[in-house]
């Protein structure tokens, strides 16, 4: 095997592919569109939910029987509203006679609450709200009662002044973050490799290049080494930059939702993204020889996709730290990826998946080799 030959069938694929701007689309605009749709989605979606709150200058309308008259629970509702900068609500007494009137004034939107208030020697015994579920204003104000209840009536004060949390992390950020970014980055890498592949090795087959090839000096082991190398070149630019934009793009989308990786993580990020990438790419090369057309080869490749998204859930649902399951192809990938995002580091873990998947994509890239030398395959 003579390297400038290989380097010759590389520089030729380099060529095609940089100076495409279809190809150069298909390689690098999947990640942008991913940033861009997620932000925009994301402001959206947080316009959304805030613009179906209650304005801030909207005064609440509460009804309050005058047995629960209280000089406290009024001053308290006052300095809350005070507080959150929101207008101050407008409360009305009732005698009890009139219960079914103010029932009927909350059914037809002219209050936000009814409050019922029951004592007993002097101590609050019950207190009853009721609340109109078509109104937003209702529903909301509804939220905050019982806790502006017990702030007025309560003898204790719980956490008063203080920040519970001793934790650095969010459980839950962490989980949502470990569900969503592998999933999107197994799909976006995944995409990557279909969009090259078929069209770069079985797309030769489908004009006859192959065929010219067979009869120069290159030998078919040549042709498939430089394939590869370019192929696998482009994949790692391309996964790179989308891996990227999928990382920054998706607290976009999630709103406050922060990611915990810091730099060691992003390493790991991308030697798992590099490692699964050659063995995606490895594996389409290997695919997409043995395919007649490029038609062909994407009927294979295409139901992966699915698959690939489907297997990357699998560490959102069980625990997969166990060394062994380095050793399990894609699985392996997929579990470092939702490491990665919850925050959690095991670099023994990391080691054996990228070995593993490096010697995996070894033995694809022999597979590819003989398929190569196949007279019968090659022509089709």
């Amino acid at each position: 095997m003579k390297f400038q030959r290989v380097f010759a069938v590389f520089k030729k694929e380099m060529r095609r592919f940089l100076f495409d701007k279809r190809m150069l689309c298909a390689l690098f605009l999947p990640g942008v569109m991913i940033f861009v749709l997620y932000t925009i989605l994301g402001q959206v979606i947080d316009s959304v939910f805030t613009n179906l709150g209650v304005e801030p200058d909207y005064s609440y309308k509460i009804a309050i029987n005058e047995e629960g008259k209280s000089e406290e629970f009024e001053a308290t509702l006052l300095t809350y509203f005070s507080q959150t900068e929101q207008a101050a609500p407008t409360i009305e007494y009732y005698t009890v006679d009139l219960f079914e009137d103010e029932m009927d004034k909350l059914r037809s939107g002219e209050i936000d609450s009814l409050m019922l208030f029951t004592f007993s020697s002097g101590e609050l015994k019950d207190v009853k709200a009721y609340y109109n579920s078509s109104s937003a204003s209702s529903e909301t104000l509804f939220a905050l009662l019982p806790s502006l209840v017990d702030a007025t009536f309560k003898t204790y004060q719980f956490n008063q002044g203080i920040d519970p949390n001793v934790g650095s992390e969010s459980f839950m950020e962490n989980t949502v973050i470990g569900f969503i970014l592998p999933m999107i980055t197994i799909s976006i890498l995944y995409s990557t490799v279909l969009s090259i592949c078929p069209e770069s090795i079985a797309g030769e087959k489908e004009r006859g290049t192959l065929l010219k090839v067979l009869a120069t000096p290159i030998t078919p082991a040549e042709f498939a080494a430089g394939k590869l190398l370019a192929l696998s070149l482009l994949s790692i630019l391309s996964g790179s930059v989308n891996a990227i934009c999928t990382i920054f793009a998706t607290p976009q989308l999630l709103g406050d939702i922060k990611l915990n990786i810091g730099f060691g993580g992003y390493v790991l990020y991308f030697f798992a993204v590099v490692s699964l990438l050659l063995l995606f790419i490895s594996f389409a090369t290997l695919i997409s020889s043995l395919a007649k057309s490029t038609k062909e080869a994407n009927s294979y490749l295409g139901p992966g996709a699915a698959v690939a998204v489907l297997i990357a859930l699998i560490p959102s649902f069980a625990d997969l730290s166990s060394i062994g399951f380095a050793f399990v192809p894609f699985i392996n990938s997929c579990a470092c990826l939702t490491m990665v995002a919850r925050g959690q580091i095991d670099y023994l873990f990391f080691g054996m998946t990228v070995l593993a998947n490096l010697i995996l994509t070894g033995i694809i890239t022999f597979l590819t080799d003989r398929a190569f030398k196949s007279e019968r395959i090659m022509i089709g």
